[in-house]
């Protein structure tokens, strides 16, 4: 399969060796050890502000039960925490 944009990061690659080239290219800008640093004051809205945005809605019968499932398990809240992931990856 050929490149729809050619040198384009994140395009389709003909050849697994390209995309490993890319792969590595795209590691001097962001380096293994970095990959897991979290910057939390990269999120531009509260958390808990999030949360009641997006709690306007829905039933609010059903709140406590979405966050109590959120509580959980980390899976689980991610699921529940779409918005704040959304923001989190947007401001990258």
């Amino acid at each position: 399969m050929k490149n729809a944009t050619p040198g384009k990061p994140g395009a389709l690659k003909s050849t697994r060796d390209e995309a490993q080239r890319e792969g590595r290219v795209l590691r001097r800008t962001v380096p293994r050890a970095g990959q897991g640093i979290s910057k939390p004051s990269m999120r531009t809205a509260d958390s808990l502000n999030m949360l009641s945005t997006t709690a306007r809605n829905r039933l609010p019968n059903l709140l406590p039960l979405r966050y109590g499932r959120m509580r959980h398990s980390p899976f689980t809240y991610m699921r529940g925490a779409a918005a704040m992931i959304a923001s989190d990856v947007a401001n990258m």
